[in-house]
C-alpha cells in the first residue's frame, strides 16, 4: 500500500475486497487498504462476492449453512461511485467450476457439493441482482434530487398505502401485502400526524398503533408524516421516494364535500395524474376496536375552563359593545363589524376550538344586543342580519380552527426542535464519557427530558449477570423479562407479542457485536409513546448508549490486556 501511495497512480486494481491482508499489515482487512488510497485520491477498481456483504451474512449461512468469516461492511456499497454485476447463470457457473478453470478439478468437485450447490447459486444470484439494483434506485434518486424533478418516474414500482384514523382497518393493510408481492420494489404505509389526529378518540387512535404494528410485520416501512394539508404531505413524499402507486381507503364523503369541496382522491387526481390510485373499500366502525392497553383517562372537557373563558368573553365583547356604541351615530355597521372580527383574533388566538367557538357566538350576541334595532334587545327586526349572525359565527370559528393547526405545527416543530438539541447533547456527553457511571450519569439526565415515562437500566456484569443501575419502576421491574430480553435482543413487555400481560416495555441494548444491556420503560401514555416518531427517537437514543457501553467496554478490555502484557514482561 505505502508504494501504490508513493507512485500515486490515476487507479489501481485490487482484486479479493472482502480478504484479510497477512499479519503485521498496517490494516487488517483489505477494504481498509482501500479507503485509505481513495482518501489519497487514487481511483480503485475492485471485485466483491454477494456473500461477502455483512448484512446479508446471517442469511447467506442460513442459505448455504457455510459461515462466511470475511465479511465487509455495507458502506463500501454506499460509496461506491460505480457498481456493476457481473452476472452468469448457476449452470454456467458450474460448468466453469467443472472444467477447472475457477478451482482445480478435486477442489472443484468439493465445492459443487457444498457451497456451490445450484439452489444456494440461484439464490446468491437473486441477492445480488437485488443488492445492485438497490444501488441504481439510489442513484436514480440522487439525480432526481439534483435536478429538482418533481415528476415520478416509473423505473420501478414503489407502494405507498395510506391510514387514516376512523376509515382504515386490517383491509387495507393485507391488500397492501397483497399489492406488494406482486412486485413491488418498497412498501411505505404512512399516517399523518396532525392536530385532528391529536384529537381523535383513545379507540381510533389505539386502532392506529395496532394497524402500523401489523404492517410493520408484513414488511412494511413506518412513516409518520406531518402536515395539515394530506395531499400536498403525502405528494411531496411520493415525489422524494420517487412513489408511482398510492393505496387509500374508499369511504362515504359528507355532503358538504360533495357540494363545496373535493376528496383526498380527487385533490391528488388533479396534482399528480402520474401515479396510480388503489382504492379499498375499508370503511372502519371505532366501536368494534378492540383495546389492548390500559384504558387512559377519558377525554373530557373542562367545565371549569370553559366556564371562566365564557365569562371573560361576555365581558370583553360586551365591553366593547359599550365602547363602540357612541360611535356607531358615525361608524357604519359593517365597519363595527369588523372590529369584532378583530377582537375574535386577538383574545382567541391562544386558547383551543371550543372557546373559540364560544367567543365567536358571544361577539355575535354583543352585536346583536347593541347595534341591530331594537337596539338593547335581542330580538332582529331585519332578518338579514341573520345572515350576518352566521358569517360572524362561521368565521370566527374558521379563523380559530386555521389558527389551532398553526399553532399545533409550530409547537410539533418546536418539539422536534427541543428533542433534535437534547439528542445531539445527550451524544455529545456520551462521547465523552470513560466509565460506565457517566454513561448512567447522562441517561439519568436526559431520559426525563426526552420521554415521558419511567425506566429502569439493567447492564450485565462479567458473570453475564444482569445489574440493575437505575430503578424507577420498583416491584414491576421482572427480571425474569429483561433476561429473556438481553439473551434473545428483541424487545418485550407492552404493546409486543411477548410477554404480552406485563405493562412495562423492556427494549435491549443492541450494539453492533452485541447485546450492552436492557431499558425497561412504563411510559406515561402508551398512544403517543408506541407511535413511529416516537420510537424513531428511542432507537436513536438507544443506540447512542449502545455503542457508548461497546466503545467503554473495549477500552477496558485493552486496559486490562496491557496491564496483563506489562506484568509479564516484567
Amino acid at each position: 500500500i505505502d508504494a501504490i501511495l508513493a507512485r500515486k497512480p490515476q487507479l489501481v486494481i485490487i482484486d479479493e475486497l472482502a480478504h484479510s491482508n497477512v499479519s503485521g499489515s498496517r490494516n487488517n482487512k483489505r477494504y481498509q487498504d482501500v479507503l485509505e488510497i481513495l482518501t489519497a485520491g487514487i481511483d480503485v477498481y475492485s471485485a466483491l462476492n454477494i456473500q461477502h456483504i455483512e448484512s446479508l451474512n446471517d442469511v447467506v449461512g442460513q442459505i448455504t449453512e457455510v459461515k462466511i468469516s470475511e465479511t465487509v461492511p455495507d458502506f463500501i456499497l454506499q460509496i461506491a461511485d460505480e457498481v456493476k454485476l457481473i452476472d452468469v447463470t448457476p449452470d454456467e457457473l458450474i460448468e466453469r467450476l467443472r472444467d477447472g478453470k475457477i478451482y482445480s478439478k478435486e477442489r472443484a468437485t468439493t465445492a459443487l457439493e457444498n457451497f456451490f450447490r445450484k439452489g444456494n447459486l440461484i439464490a446468491l444470484r437473486e441477492m445480488a441482482l437485488l443488492k445492485t439494483a438497490h444501488k441504481v434506485e439510489q442513484q436514480v434518486v440522487k439525480y432526481r434530487s439534483e435536478k429538482d424533478i418533481e415528476a415520478v418516474w416509473a423505473s420501478h414500482e414503489n407502494l405507498m398505502t395510506l391510514i387514516e384514523p376512523g376509515y382504515s382497518s386490517e383491509k387495507i393493510i393485507r391488500s397492501g401485502k397483497a399489492m406488494f408481492d406482486r412486485g413491488f420494489k418498497n412498501w411505505f404505509v404512512v399516517y399523518i400526524e396532525s392536530q385532528r389526529l391529536a384529537g381523535k378518540p383513545l379507540a381510533e387512535r389505539e386502532k392506529l398503533l395496532s394497524l402500523l404494528e401489523l404492517a410493520r410485520k408484513l414488511g412494511a416501512k413506518i412513516i409518520a408524516l406531518n402536515g395539515d394539508n394530506p395531499s400536498e404531505v403525502l405528494l411531496n413524499f411520493a415525489r422524494e421516494n420517487n412513489i408511482n402507486t398510492l393505496m387509500l381507503s374508499q369511504y362515504r364523503i359528507s355532503l358538504y364535500y360533495r357540494l363545496f369541496g373535493s376528496s383526498l382522491v380527487d385533490k391528488i387526481s388533479e396534482l399528480a395524474p402520474e401515479i396510480n390510485l388503489q382504492l379499498i373499500n375499508d370503511e372502519f366502525t371505532p366501536a368494534k376496536t378492540k383495546l389492548t392497553f390500559e384504558l387512559e383517562s377519558k377525554r373530557t372537557f373542562n367545565w371549569h375552563k370553559i366556564m371562566k373563558g365564557s365569562l371573560i368573553n361576555l365581558a370583553i365583547f360586551f365591553s366593547l359593545g359599550f365602547a363602540l356604541l357612541p360611535l356607531s351615530r358615525f361608524i357604519a355597521n359593517e365597519n363595527i363589524i369588523m372590529v369584532y372580527f378583530l377582537f375574535i383574533i386577538l383574545t382567541n388566538r391562544h386558547r383551543g376550538l371550543v372557546s373559540a367557538t364560544i367567543a365567536a357566538l358571544v361577539a355575535t350576541i354583543s352585536f346583536d344586543f347593541f347595534f341591530i334595532a331594537p337596539c338593547f334587545s335581542f330580538a332582529v327586526s331585519d332578518l338579514q342580519y341573520l345572515l350576518t349572525f352566521a358569517v360572524m359565527a362561521g368565521v370566527g370559528t374558521s379563523f380559530n380552527l386555521v389558527n389551532g393547526n398553526l399553532r399545533y405545527q409550530a409547537q410539533k416543530h418546536s418539539t422536534l426542535h427541543q428533542q433534535i438539541r437534547q439528542l445531539y447533547e445527550f451524544s455529545r456527553k456520551l462521547s465523552e464519557a470513560l466509565v460506565y457511571q457517566q454513561v448512567f450519569d447522562a441517561l439519568d439526565e436526559y431520559f426525563p427530558r426526552l420521554f415521558k415515562a419511567k425506566y429502569a437500566l439493567l447492564t450485565p456484569s462479567l458473570a453475564e449477570e444482569l445489574t440493575v443501575n437505575h430503578n424507577q419502576l420498583g416491584e414491576r421491574l421482572d427480571l425474569t423479562i429483561a433476561r429473556w430480553v438481553f439473551d434473545k435482543g428483541q424487545p418485550a413487555g407492552l404493546n409486543t407479542n411477548t410477554f404480552a400481560a406485563s405493562q412495562v416495555y423492556y427494549v435491549a441494548l443492541n450494539s453492533q457485536l452485541r447485546t450492552r444491556g436492557v431499558l425497561a420503560l412504563i411510559p406515561e401514555s402508551p398512544l403517543d409513546f408506541f407511535l413511529p416518531s416516537e420510537q424513531e427517537l428511542l432507537n436513536n437514543f438507544i443506540a447512542n448508549i449502545a455503542t457508548t457501553l461497546e466503545r467503554i467496554h473495549f477500552t477496558q478490555i485493552a486496559i486490562q490486556t496491557e496491564v496483563l502484557l506489562a506484568k509479564k514482561i516484567d
